[in-house]
């Protein structure tokens, strides 16, 4: 064995004695510091991750909101297509084959 490995060996690892840290305060403001700095940083990239979360999310709902009105639109055209008088005179006529009715037909009913 060489010196510094009988040295090693001789010597104990542990002697009882405790080490004891002494942290300044200068040392704790530092360490607070960073801290916050850290927080900080995790706060806006959380706040970030929200932001682009809801606009998609508002975009979502735009484009729904802009189908359901194009759709909206598409049945009020309908609607007023099925319920117009001519539509519902030639329905009447063709499909059900009414006719109306003579003069002579009609009958007044008063109280």
């Amino acid at each position: 064995m060489n010196a510094a490995a009988r040295h090693l060996a001789q010597q104990q690892l542990w002697e009882g004695k405790l080490t004891v840290f002494v942290i300044s305060p200068r040392m704790v403001g530092l360490l607070a510091l960073v801290t916050l700095v850290l927080a900080s940083a995790f706060g806006i990239i959380y706040e970030r991750n929200q932001y682009r979360s809801l606009v998609s999310n508002l975009q979502g709902y735009q484009s729904q909101h802009y189908n359901l009105h194009v759709e909206a639109q598409q049945l009020l055209l309908e609607q007023t297509t099925w319920a117009s008088q001519a539509r519902i005179q030639h329905v009447a006529q063709h499909a059900l084959h009414m006719v109306p009715p003579k003069s002579e037909q009609i009958v007044l009913v008063s109280e």
